[in-house]
């Protein structure tokens, strides 16, 4: 605060040569203690044990040359890229960006339906496919296998979309979309789907929709990179496992 202070009172004395006139100084400061001392005109004995700094500054802030401002810490600019936001603010941003905490990243149902999805090498969901032209949306049918995926459109062109998964098949979840996904082609043709905003319906989730299809391309392409790993339980012994055993869905 002292060396802020002797900045402000050397580029003021240097503006005062050059002949440009300039208001009183005003410093920003989140700790409450440091703006009432240096506005405190009285001196206790117990203030000999206090640091320089403190005296210099009062003595500018008592002859006016600059005027400290008690500013709350989270409207303090100065730290904005060095103090941690509140959860209240942080995560709200976070979740813009489709980053989640790994415990809220799939609930119980969102798995039980992955799950479902995984072992009997079919799912169906309810979506709407971009025209492409503005904002306009068909409804479609997306239906994913085990060897690939279609998309029926039930709108008035009835457009079907049908293509075997490949290495190149990937599927991508635009910036700042909360129910939009897009499902990249191995010819590089990109479909924009967006799935239905209902919140009581788990399953018709987008997430719950990347997933699955992520899902079911390492399925038939195990070399691709791993995307996130998925527990499930697992308590079926015939397969070799132990009951309770917990095994992990690479998506």
């Amino acid at each position: 605060m002292a060396q802020l202070a002797a900045k402000l009172i050397w580029i003021q004395s240097l503006l005062k040569e050059l002949h440009y006139s300039s208001q009183v100084p005003k410093i920003l400061c989140d700790n409450l203690s440091t703006v009432t001392l240096a506005h405190n005109p009285i001196l206790h004995n117990r203030t000999k044990h206090m640091e320089l700094d403190i005296f210099f500054l009062r003595e500018k802030v008592l002859s006016k040359s600059l005027t400290v401002v008690h500013v709350p810490a989270q409207d303090q600019w100065a730290d904005i890229l060095t103090k941690p936001l509140s959860a209240a603010k942080f995560v709200p941003l976070r979740s813009k960006l489709r980053v989640y905490d790994k415990a809220t990243l799939t609930n119980h149902e969102m798995q039980s339906h992955i799950e479902k999805s995984f072992y009997s090498g079919h799912a169906s969901y309810k979506v709407s496919l971009s025209t492409g032209y503005l904002d306009i949306w068909e409804p479609a049918t997306l239906v994913v296998k085990k060897e690939g995926y279609s998309i029926k459109c039930s709108g008035p062109n009835g457009v079907v979309i049908t293509e075997k998964f490949s290495p190149s098949t990937t599927v991508v979840i635009p910036y700042g979309h909360i129910s939009e996904f897009i499902i990249i082609g191995s010819t590089g043709a990109e479909h924009l789907l967006r799935a239905e905003n209902n919140s009581t319906d788990v399953s018709a989730a987008r997430d719950t929709i990347v997933l699955t299809l992520r899902l079911f391309i390492r399925r038939v392409y195990k070399s691709s990179p791993l995307l996130y790993v998925l527990p499930i339980n697992i308590n079926d012994k015939g397969r070799g496992q132990k009951e309770g055993e917990e095994e992990g869905i690479v998506l």
